[in-house]
């Protein structure tokens, strides 16, 4: 269904979108019952798509560009604070009781993808132990995913740090470092990255 700013169904899923931010031709899809998608103010989600599932929630600050794909499975949630820029296509999965959060002040480029599965279970043969639960993403405040970086299950990333082109994240990076390749490792600390220059964010000095 196309977003409305304010809605609430008969299954007790809700939207509730301040006036001052841009829809367009966004849409929604509840796929069960007691889901929620929050947006705040002076925000463009308007060339978006959202799945919700069985008492899920989506919550977006303010001051938000989005563009893409944002799908949340039974019971799992997705949580991106202010200001947060995404050039294009963006892609959020968030399943199996798990959790998305991204901090404030974040720069997300084109074709850029988080994971918290696989997509299929894998099983130890002789025990049927589950191998690759799902697990939470959290990406700090101010950070920088470069354009078709891909972050995985079970990764942290610390504020101000900045993920290159086409890297693939599956294990935790600090706090102000440069990390890059298949896997990422990190190739520089004790940065801090800007949106231009001559300006200076010092709380991340």
């Amino acid at each position: 269904m196309k977003i409305e700013y304010n809605f609430q169904d008969k299954n007790g899923n809700s939207i509730e979108i301040d006036k001052s931010t841009e829809l367009g031709s966004s849409s929604i899809e509840f796929n069960d019952k007691n889901s929620s998608l929050t947006v705040g103010k002076n925000c463009n989600i308007s060339s978006s798509r959202f799945a919700l599932g069985t008492k899920s929630t989506l919550k977006i600050g303010d001051r938000c560009n989005f563009g893409g794909t944002i799908i949340v499975g039974a019971y799992s949630s997705v949580t991106i604070g202010n200001d947060l820029s995404v050039t294009k296509n963006m892609f959020i999965r968030a399943v199996e009781a798990t959790t998305v959060v991204i901090g404030n002040d974040c720069l997300i480029a084109t074709d850029v993808v988080l994971r918290t599965t696989d997509g299929h279970p894998i099983y130890d043969r002789k025990t049927r132990e589950r191998l690759n639960k799902s697990k939470d993403i959290n990406i700090g405040d101010h950070v920088w995913l470069a354009d078709q970086s891909t972050i995985l299950k079970g990764v942290t990333i610390g504020k101000a740090s900045v993920i290159g082109i086409k890297s693939l994240v599956t294990k935790d990076i600090p706090n102000n470092c440069v990390a890059v390749g298949i896997p990422a490792r990190v190739v520089r600390k004790e940065i801090v990255w800007e949106h231009g220059p001559g300006h200076f964010s010092e709380e991340f000095y």
